[in-house]
């Protein structure tokens, strides 16, 4: 390797005595090349889209490139310099070299150096914050690219120009110190406040994107004339240079000087005692290495793309499930990469269809476009370079579903086409599709469903309010009105009439309901609420399914209700009996030892095991009857304010229902005719049926 030498951005060539440095190495004549110095323009260094495009590689990019040109590190330094050890005769080995001139062995090359670096915080001049960490040189140099937006394709001929680091495979401690010479002056040591691999990249790059937003406060501005030296020495002479754009003005300002003819003449080579490399070396090797510095004047890189539902753009939508007639509002951002300013009005930029340019897309018709090959027009006024514009506009799904690739580009209207970067839309256009999947299921008394309802023990009519929720698995929004409105169907067969369907307000004898939300959109559930009177005994499975009211069926998923219909049936089950000698029920009294007219407050309860709800009034009132044999006049009837001679009372409670328990009380007047007797009762519904008689009864034995 070369002792690098004080690091000066003009790279002047420097050959002192014996010691040759790192920096000459870039400039030693190379493999020909078709480039010429005829093509250099000192006012037009390079472009800005160029130079100022953060995304210009990636970082796996930039480490394959770091790779391809130092594909092995002399990491111990064991090859030979060209400099000769009499003492041992033969030549310096690197590691030998390296350690006389204070750089002793192991070598790290770029492509394997790391560091751990700080988190800079956006600012003014970098829009993004580094993120810090312990970090490889491809890693820094691409996220400082991407937070100051300068190229990794500048920073990395930046380093080459400065230090050699890209293609050194043996390179010293120095070489990071200063890596991109910021903060090296011609006429002074370097700062070393800017000391340091990444610190030299980060603000480097920084002050780039200073020189633009700061332009009065140097030298060089972009459309002004300015006198560019050839060399630090004034005596060499330069010229007048109109600066066409900011990144040539950042570079003048970085390295303030132009090659002369000579530098010129010999590219590759070394020009005269006034000439100065730096700037010609950055254009010659960023050319070598990855092409041309003038960005094309037309010409645009993707930025982003998106796709929403509607034009506020609040619900992003899946291009991959469209309907016919569907709209779908999309748009994407492109990036200015040529050297015009591209407009909305004069020559406009405007979206247009490609593959093949100029085709009439399916996806015009309906949806407002300028023609059917023009969606849009750009939505700002004006786009410079460098900066980002706006494309948005209405996509319409045809008829005819199938999976589409639309092709879109841009272009100068009435100018010329911009280069196309593949810019696409993967469109599925999907039949409408009405389909659904149970959710849940329920029975209640009340339309409040306050109580669950069995719906296996109904009787004779009697209602029950049913339910249930079905989730939307298609792509159309059921609604509950309007043309199609969503509702409840009777099924197996279709349209069949149901015989709950009398007594329950049913929209028909085939449709119970329709849907009780407005709409019910792709994916959400819709609710289904209707009563069934149960009009006839029987077991029943009752199958529903939904219909598109005017369209279509859906999908049956088997959607029952299991109903049994029982007779009304009436039977009491024994719980309780007793008997007092007041109503207030609090001295209990003997009944075989009764005086003759004596009264006593006899009573009994009784658990309701029939399907039917007693009551103790209305058309059939549950009361007390006398037994054995049915409706015969009870001696201890009289005087005892029954409701007959056959009937002591009705039911204490308003209401019982199956399950619960029900209370009879009367009073017993012991009649005059001492005896023994036993007095038999049962219950009936009064103008219904008499209850199963379980032989109740009161033993009572009645004295002189």
């Amino acid at each position: 390797m070369l002792l690098p030498r004080h690091i000066a951005r003009t790279a002047l060539l420097l050959i002192i005595g014996s010691l040759f440095f790192s920096s000459i190495s870039m400039l030693l004549p190379q493999q020909a090349s078709a480039l010429s110095g005829s093509e250099f323009r000192a006012g037009r260094i390079i472009d800005d889209p160029v130079f100022f495009d953060g995304n210009a590689m990636n970082v796996t990019e930039v480490q394959m490139f770091l790779n391809a040109k130092v594909p092995e590190c002399d990491t111990n330094g064991t090859q030979f310099t060209t400099r000769w050890n009499g003492g041992a005769g033969r030549y310096y080995t690197r590691a030998e070299w390296g350690a006389l001139n204070g750089n002793p062995a192991p070598y790290t090359c770029l492509k394997d150096y790391s560091e751990n670096t700080p988190t800079r915080a956006a600012d003014a001049y970098c829009s993004g914050t580094f993120f810090g960490g312990v970090k490889s040189a491809a890693r820094i140099i691409d996220d400082v690219s991407r937070a100051c937006s300068v190229s990794q394709k500048a920073l990395i001929v930046l380093l080459q120009k400065e230090q050699s680091l890209i293609t050194d495979d043996w390179p010293w401690a120095i070489q990071y110190r200063s890596a991109t010479g910021y903060g090296c002056p011609d006429t002074a040591a370097c700062d070393e406040a800017y000391y340091g691999f990444f610190n030299q990249v980060y603000n480097a790059a920084r002050q780039f994107q200073r020189y633009i937003h700061q332009a009065n406060l140097f030298n060089f501005r972009s459309g002004q004339t300015a006198y560019v030296q050839f060399n630090p020495n004034a005596g060499c002479g330069g010229s007048n240079v109109f600066i066409e754009n900011p990144a040539t003005a950042a570079l003048y300002n970085y390295t303030p000087y132009q090659p002369n003819a000579p530098a010129l003449d010999n590219l590759y080579g070394t020009g005269d005692g006034c000439s100065a490399y730096g700037n010609r070396n950055f254009w010659r090797m960023f050319n070598d290495w990855f092409g041309t510095t003038q960005a094309p004047n037309w010409s645009w890189q993707w930025n982003s793309q998106y796709a929403f539902t509607n034009q506020n753009k609040t619900t992003p939508k899946d291009l991959n499930n469209l309907r016919p007639g569907e709209q779908v509002y999309v748009g994407f951002t492109a990036r200015n990469t040529g050297n015009m300013t591209w407009s909305n009005s004069s020559n406009p930029i405007r979206v247009g269809t490609l593959a093949p340019m100029e085709r009439a897309s399916w996806f015009a018709q309906g949806s407002n476009w300028l023609s059917p090959s023009r969606p849009a027009t750009l939505r700002e006024a004006s786009v410079a370079p460098g900066a980002v514009g706006t494309f948005e506009f209405w996509l319409t799904a045809p008829n005819i579903s199938g999976t589409y690739n639309e092709r879109f580009g841009l272009l100068s209207e009435g100018r010329t086409w911009l280069n196309d970067i593949g810019l696409s839309y993967g469109i599925r256009v999907v039949p409408d599709t009405f389909s659904w999947q149970w959710n849940s299921q329920y029975a209640y008394t009340d339309q409040n469903k306050t109580t669950a309802k069995n719906l296996q023990t109904m009787r004779v009519g009697e209602k029950a309010y049913v339910g249930f929720t079905a989730r939307n698995t298609g792509n159309m929004t059921w609604t509950n009105n309007g043309a199609n409105p969503m509702r409840v169907g009777t099924v197996n067969p279709l349209e069949r009439t149901s015989s709950f369907a009398s007594g329950s307000s049913w929209l028909g004898n085939s449709r119970p309901a329709a849907m009780k939300e407005t709409s019910v959109a792709p994916g959400a559930v819709g609710t289904f609420e209707f009563w069934i009177t149960a009009n006839n005994t029987g077991s029943f499975n009752e199958r529903f399914g939904l219909v598109a009211e005017g369209r279509t069926w859906l999908n049956d998923v088997g959607l029952s209700y299991g109903i049994v219909v029982s007779p009304d049936t009436y039977s009491w089950q024994w719980q309780s009996q007793y008997a007092y000698t007041n109503q207030n029920k609090t001295t209990p009294r003997n009944l075989n030892n009764l005086s003759p007219g004596e009264q006593v407050y006899v009573g009994f309860t009784a658990r309701n095991t029939g399907n039917v709800t007693w009551t103790n009034n209305g058309a059939n009132p549950l009361r007390v009857g006398t037994a054995d044999p049915r409706e015969r006049n009870s001696v201890f009837g009289l005087g005892s304010n029954w409701i007959g001679v056959t009937r002591p009372a009705a039911m204490k409670e308003t209401s019982v229902a199956p399950g619960a328990v029900g209370t009879f009380e009367f009073w017993l007047t012991a009649p005059n005719t001492p005896g023994t007797y036993n007095e038999r009762f049962s219950l009936l519904a009064e103008g219904r049926t008499w209850l199963n008689d379980l032989g109740l009864s009161y033993g009572i034995r009645v004295g002189n």
